[in-house]
């Protein structure tokens, strides 16, 4: 007998968060992507996300999210696919990309090209990983210390960097790297890695959920790299993760780069599952 589901699509971010925050912290790590999105957003937003549910017999059996840009989705997604799409397209809404498990992520962008008529691809391949206890790596030159307001000329180049190493499909300026740099010392989650008083490396933590914290944005520039700093970072990061009342860590590798992967293995980050991020092309345009 074939499963029975209701798409339900939200008007209200207070009620839909509350509608799926059991089902999603269920797998907190892997659904901290969007955990993290549902507490950044104010109740009030100019831009009004989607916001669907997917339940059977009254319980929520999985979960898709679009504000500004990549459509969000949980595992659990393909037997309503087809109802989902359907719910976007009426709203006129052409999402640039899809994110999430890899088979949901894969399944989505499969029935989305159908349904509008345009091309997918894979964009970026990634892992998963969660840490709860460190193993320090040992021999590596410097410490960490939180971002100042000293820093944002040089974080802004980093941003910059970043982007255009780890996300080059996805534009972003001048501008944009500059606005992000400025408002992160106000939020004491960006830090820096110094080698005699030098800064050679960068990171993040981000998107704090009810037992996890992500850390992102790692970033050495090339003359820095091949000498630690970033696995020292992160390994230091992570710890400053788990001081902040955090019983878990997460972060996202590129699956294509065996270096990092192996890397923060080594400092205790084990593996949870595969995400996959495939934009759209619509007509002679990605969006």
């Amino acid at each position: 007998m074939s499963l029975s589901t209701e798409l339900i699509i939200h008007d209200n971010l207070n009620n839909y968060a509350t509608s799926v925050l059991e089902f999603l912290e269920m797998n907190e790590a892997e659904n901290g992507l969007l955990l993290g999105m549902l507490g950044l957003l104010k109740p009030v937003q100019a831009a009004r996300p989607f916001m669907a549910a997917v339940k059977s017999n009254n319980e929520t059996i999985a979960a898709a999210f679009h504000h500004d840009r990549n459509l969000i989705v949980t595992r659990g997604l393909e037997p309503a696919l087809d109802v989902l799409a359907a719910a976007l397209i009426a709203r006129n809404i052409d999402v640039p990309g899809v994110v999430g498990p890899s088979g949901a992520a894969e399944a989505f962008s499969k029935t989305w090209s159908k349904a509008r008529g345009c091309q997918h691809s894979l964009s970026i391949d990634q892992a998963l990983y969660s840490l709860c206890k460190i193993d320090w790596p040992q021999g590596i030159r410097g410490s960490m210390r939180p971002m100042t307001a000293y820093d944002v000329d040089l974080v802004s180049e980093w941003i910059l960097g970043f982007h255009l190493e780890a996300l080059p499909h996805e534009p972003y300026s001048t501008e944009e790297a500059r606005r992000n740099a400025t408002a992160r010392p106000q939020d004491g989650m960006t830090f820096i890695w110094e080698v005699e008083a030098q800064p050679v490396a960068m990171a993040s933590l981000a998107r704090p959920t009810a037992h996890g914290i992500s850390v992102n944005a790692v970033y050495t520039p090339p003359e820095h790299r091949k000498r630690g700093y970033a696995t020292a970072l992160v390994a230091a990061i992570s710890e400053e993760g788990l001081k902040r009342g955090k019983q878990f860590c997460v972060l996202y590798t590129d699956l294509t780069n065996l270096t990092s992967n192996l890397i923060y293995q080594k400092i205790g980050y084990r593996f949870v599952s595969g995400s996959r991020h495939y934009r759209f092309q619509y007509g002679s345009q990605h969006i």
